[in-house]
């Protein structure tokens, strides 16, 4: 490992290390870096590893002479995790931000981070709302909400609500716990942001302070079957935390039999008798996360999209299952004005069972 860095007006002691992992980036690499530069809050280091890329990724990066700039130049890739992780150990910061070689930062999103950072010292991490990029064309992704902690950290057993170049989190509480990325080495991030919400709140800045660009060689675009087994795992160890007693401040632990049953949403094994025990898994695990999920509360619309979810895996289906949907919160899932709705209603009727 080699290190470069601008010799102008170095910062030794920054608010913030932003740090940027580079493995042939070089085509939306000098976008990124100039969204960094741009940034209307100024006292941080941008740390950037060039993982052995063999493009122009370096040169790119050495051509800017801004003082900010630590360069760390592999002689061999380490990866994803290994790069990111010798990245954090490196940063000298109070906070850490993260940024993805080819996504974009908007002006105001360290100053808002840390902002919200200094404002709440017992949150370990803060993210944002996004942008996305599609074939060079900007859209707005999901509905910006007003999320709580507990609700953050409820949707956490489902999905990863923070976009990985939106985050922000504090230095001391991350390295004090010995919290680090992996072993996982796709849906990295999200095992990192599931072991920082453990024992402290987190929360998802309401305005969209990056964009999100989507490309071929993506993770997402190209790993689909690992994320998916890698997210279904770190669920996994979510659910066998909460059975050993290790999450603190939490309320009356979810029953063994609700585990089970969550344990098998995740594996995508359920079946249309598993309906009404997935309705109490689904309520024990927000009692327990104090979260709300009552219709129109803070986190309702995690439960509509778990069931969602749980309507388009299920193995078999049944009427049962379709009078339990028509009798619950979710009752909007099953109406025949949608698509969603109709084929239910029709797998239902026909009794289907799925393959696989």
């Amino acid at each position: 490992m080699k290190e470069t860095k601008n010799t102008n007006e170095y910062t030794a002691s920054p608010k913030v290390s932003l740090i940027m992992k580079v493995y042939n980036g070089e085509k939306y690499l000098r976008e990124a870096i100039d969204s960094v530069l741009a940034q209307t809050f100024e006292d941080f280091e941008f740390l950037i590893m060039d993982d052995a890329s063999s493009d122009s990724s370096v040169e790119i990066v050495e051509s800017y002479t801004d003082s900010r700039i630590r360069l760390i130049k592999n002689e061999k890739n380490l990866g994803i995790v290994a790069g990111q992780n010798l990245l954090i150990s490196e940063a000298k910061g109070e906070y850490v931000a993260v940024m993805d070689c080819d996504d974009i930062s908007y002006p105001t999103r360290l100053e808002k981070q840390v902002e919200f950072l200094d404002k709440h010292p017992d949150y370990i991490l803060c993210g944002s709302y996004r942008n996305e990029i599609k074939d060079g064309k900007v859209e707005e992704s999901t509905k910006v909400r007003r999320l709580k902690p507990e609700t953050l950290r409820f949707a956490l057993y489902f999905i990863n609500p923070i976009t990985h170049s939106s985050l922000m989190f504090r230095s001391s509480m991350y390295k004090e716990e010995g919290i680090q990325y992996g072993p996982e080495k796709v849906a990295e991030d999200y095992g990192a942001i599931v072991d920082m919400a453990k024992n402290h709140p987190i929360a998802l800045i309401p305005e969209r302070l990056v964009a999100y660009r989507f490309v071929g060689e993506s993770v997402s675009n190209t790993c689909g079957d690992a994320l998916y087994e890698a997210s279904r795992n770190i669920r996994l160890r979510m659910l066998q935390s909460v059975e050993d007693g290790l999450m603190k401040g939490r309320s009356k632990k979810p029953s063994k039999e609700s585990l089970i049953i969550l344990e098998k949403f995740y594996k995508r094994e359920m079946q249309a008798g598993d309906t009404k025990s997935l309705f109490e898994a689904i309520r024990e695990l927000a009692d327990y996360e104090g979260a709300d999920i009552e219709p129109h509360a803070n986190a309702y619309y995690i439960v509509a999209d778990v069931i969602t979810e749980y309507i388009l895996t299920v193995k078999s289906y049944n009427m049962t299952m379709w009078k339990i949907l028509r009798d619950s919160d979710v009752k909007h899932l099953t109406s025949i004005k949608t698509d969603l709705g109709r084929k239910l209603l029709v797998a239902c009727l026909l009794h289907i069972r799925r393959r696989g």
